[in-house]
């Protein structure tokens, strides 16, 4: 079990084809501390609390890196997701990996599925 804080920015830096989005997580941490701790340091106008399990792989496709995520949310209860990740350093290099992104998601066999462009804390109502 690994519990991460991460602040995803808000807007979105691109959008491709085939629903590939371009965004930035702004900052990743450890979570070493309680919930009491962050709920009195940050303050928040209010939480949503999200479980996942998550099997991630790191593989190589045609000689770029990609982190390929099966997160199933259960709590709450969304189902399966299906996530591609890869770092990207230009706009040009962001362009590239979505064209490859889309053709791993085709030969992973999930082309069919419904393209979701939210993150997990956007689904809940």
């Amino acid at each position: 079990m690994r519990i991460r804080l991460t602040l995803i920015g808000r807007n979105r830096e691109g959008e491709f084809d085939d629903d590939v989005l371009l965004s930035r997580s702004r900052y990743l941490a450890p979570a070493g501390q309680t919930l009491r701790f962050y709920r009195e340091y940050f303050k928040p106008a209010s939480e949503k609390n999200i479980e996942k399990d998550r099997r991630r792989w790191l593989v190589k496709y045609k000689d770029v890196e990609f982190y390929i995520n099966l997160d199933t949310v259960e709590r709450p209860h969304l189902g399966t997701f299906l996530e591609i990740k890869s770092r990207t350093w230009s706009r040009r290099d962001a362009e590239r990996k979505a064209h490859l992104t889309a053709e791993l998601v085709s030969l992973l066999g999930a082309s069919h599925g419904e393209h979701i462009t939210q993150d997990y804390v956007e689904l809940i109502p």
